[in-house]
C-alpha cells in the first residue's frame, strides 16, 4: 500500500479502535472475548439486583430493539466498507469521494456507538439508585482478576510460568499468592494487598 493509502486509511482504522475501545468499557466480555449487551449481563445478575419479572421483561425489550438497529447499522457498514475499497481500488484514486465515504462510514461508526450507549441509559433509567450502585460493585469484582487486564495482566508470565491451570478471578490470585516467592517484582507489586486496583 503506498504512503498516500496509508494516511488516508489511517483515520478508518482509528475510529473503528476508538469504537472498539469504548464499547468494550461499556460493555462486559465473557471469557472468550464476546461482548455481553447490557441485558444480557443485567439478566445473569437478575437476583442479585432484586429485579422483578416486570422490569426484567422491559429490559428484554430495550435490548431486542437495541440489537435490531444494531443489525441494521452492521448492514450499512459492511455496504460502506465495501464502497470504500472499490474506490480505493480504482484506477485512479477520487480523493473527494473517497473522503466522503470515510464521513458517511465515521457517521455509521458514531450511530452505532450512540444507538449501543442509548440502549445503556435506557436500562440504567429502568433501575433504582440502589441497583444502578450494585450493578458498578458487580462490574468492578468481575473485572480486575481477569488475566490480561487489571492486576492480573501485569502477572501474565507469571500466570503461565505457575499457573496455567488456574481458572481466572479468585483462583488465580490465590495460586498466584502460594507461589508468592516465585513472583516477578512486576506482579508482586500489581497484586500486592492494599495496591490501587485499576
Amino acid at each position: 500500500m503506498n504512503a498516500f493509502l496509508h494516511r488516508l486509511l489511517a483515520p478508518l482504522a482509528g475510529a473503528a479502535a476508538v469504537a472498539a475501545i469504548v464499547l468494550a468499557g461499556a460493555l462486559p466480555a465473557d471469557a472468550r472475548g464476546r461482548h455481553h449487551s447490557p441485558a444480557e449481563h443485567i439478566a445473569r445478575h437478575a437476583e442479585r439486583l432484586g429485579l422483578d419479572e416486570a422490569t426484567q421483561a422491559a429490559i428484554a425489550e430495550i435490548a431486542t430493539s437495541s440489537k435490531a438497529a444494531d443489525e441494521a447499522l452492521e448492514e450499512q457498514m459492511r455496504a460502506a466498507r465495501e464502497r470504500m475499497r472499490e474506490l480505493l481500488s480504482a484506477p485512479e484514486t477520487d480523493r473527494n469521494a473517497v473522503m466522503a465515504q470515510a464521513d458517511e462510514l465515521d457517521a455509521l461508526y458514531a450511530r452505532m456507538h450512540r444507538n449501543r450507549l442509548e440502549a445503556v441509559l435506557r436500562i440504567h433509567e429502568l433501575l433504582t439508585p440502589e441497583q444502578r450502585a450494585e450493578l458498578v460493585r458487580i462490574r468492578e469484582q468481575e473485572r480486575p482478576w481477569k488475566r490480561g487486564r487489571g492486576p492480573l495482566g501485569r502477572c501474565s508470565g507469571d500466570l503461565r510460568a505457575h499457573c496455567a491451570d488456574a481458572a481466572d478471578g479468585a483462583a488465580a490470585f490465590r495460586c498466584l499468592a502460594d507461589r508468592w516467592d516465585a513472583l516477578s517484582e512486576k506482579c508482586r507489586d500489581a497484586v500486592s494487598p492494599g495496591r490501587a486496583r485499576d
